[in-house]
């Protein structure tokens, strides 16, 4: 238990064992434990000691993920564990729901996609690669998005696959398989086909625009490991639980600074108490501890978001909400230029993403 929290907060051993000890063995918290004593940083996604690949198959107006696990990594490498891993994507690509999650008891019904397997069914193929490989393994969560059901805009998906493994030479040109993944969808209002004599080649250039910033975007939720698009999304929980983690660091930053301070720094604050205001030093302090941790809280939630982070694939570094306001300007006066000064105002916004890690911690799972 010492070497699977040491593992996730690179923590000293030492410190491991009495966080797991303060808490009686719980990890998740011995985690929070270690970040409220300054010892470890946020935890960035939650994870969970599993192995194998994420997949992605990408086709015409849908991308479907899949996360597929086993015992080791050395699986991963495997070629018949790759191709496994593509056809789980494609018959998820291929099969209803058109969007959202995919039940596993259901996907393990259908039949496997194209020709790309033999066996009757996903249930089937499964026992396959378990007996060929001779390790467990696991299909874990399947997802898929589609601009096809937007109406009223023009919707473009991206994706973005981080450790990139397999041979294309063996894989469907629609798939991508590595460690992390996202998918994120990118809307223009109004829709490019409502804006009238707009020529082909102006339509392709915006989308190619469109498309562009979305494959950053794209590779900034990854690297950013982003979990939510804006403040609103986060849950009460998480916020009460980053809440409780500032205000320790607070308090124990406030103790340690009072330790440290010189005796002729205590002298000189106690000639200047005649010359402060009514409050006591002990309102002063505690005012002062709640400005610092409500401007923690405020940063900390900021970088869990994707709209108020900083954007870290495009250059200069701005704020994603900034960026996306400054390329609907652009594309606006493009529009614009090529429709002889048209009065047209487009808008850009994110509709939904989605970013997965191998290991990746989901709510209703046990940590």
């Amino acid at each position: 238990m010492v070497k699977e929290l040491r593992g996730k907060s690179n923590a000293p051993m030492m410190d491991c064992k009495k966080a797991l000890t303060e808490v009686d063995g719980d990890i998740s918290k011995a985690m929070d434990w270690l970040r409220a004593k300054g010892i470890a940083k946020a935890n960035q996604g939650n994870r969970t000691a599993t192995e194998g690949l994420i997949g992605l198959y990408s086709k015409d107006s849908k991308i479907s993920i899949v996360e597929i696990n086993s015992e080791t990594d050395f699986v991963a490498r495997n070629v018949d564990f790759q191709s496994f891993v593509a056809l789980i994507a494609a018959t998820v690509h291929s099969h209803e729901p058109t969007v959202g999650d995919m039940k596993i008891e259901e996907l393990l019904t259908l039949p496997p996609a194209g020709n790309l397997s033999k066996a009757s069914n996903i249930k089937e193929a499964l026992g396959d690669i378990t007996s060929a490989i001779r390790e467990n393994i696991i299909i874990r969560r399947a997802y898929s998005m589609n601009t096809s059901l937007t109406t009223g805009k023009s919707t473009v998906l991206t994706q973005y696959v981080h450790g990139l493994v397999g041979d294309e030479a063996i894989l469907p040109k629609e798939v991508q398989l590595g460690k992390s993944a996202s998918i994120i969808s990118l809307s223009l209002s109004p829709s490019l086909s409502q804006i009238p004599s707009l020529s082909d080649n102006t339509r392709v250039s915006v989308l190619d625009t469109l498309t562009q910033s979305g494959r950053k975007l794209a590779m900034h939720v990854v690297a950013a490991h982003t979990n939510y698009l804006k403040m609103e999304d986060i849950p009460e929980e998480e916020i009460e639980r980053e809440t409780a983690i500032i205000r320790e660091q607070t308090e124990t930053e406030a103790v340690n600074k009072e330790t440290k301070r010189s005796t002729m720094e205590k002298e000189r604050e106690k000639m200047k108490k005649k010359e402060r205001e009514r409050e006591t030093d002990a309102q002063q302090a505690v005012r002062m501890k709640e400005r610092i941790m409500t401007a923690r809280l405020a940063k900390r939630l900021s970088e869990m978001c994707l709209l108020t982070q900083t954007h870290m694939a495009e250059e200069g570094g701005p704020i994603v909400d900034k960026f996306i306001q400054s390329l609907s300007k652009k594309i606006t006066e493009e529009i614009k230029t090529a429709n002889n000064g048209s009065d047209i105002s487009m808008s850009i916004s994110v509709d939904s993403f989605c970013r997965w890690t191998l290991g990746q911690h989901q709510v209703g799972e046990e940590k």
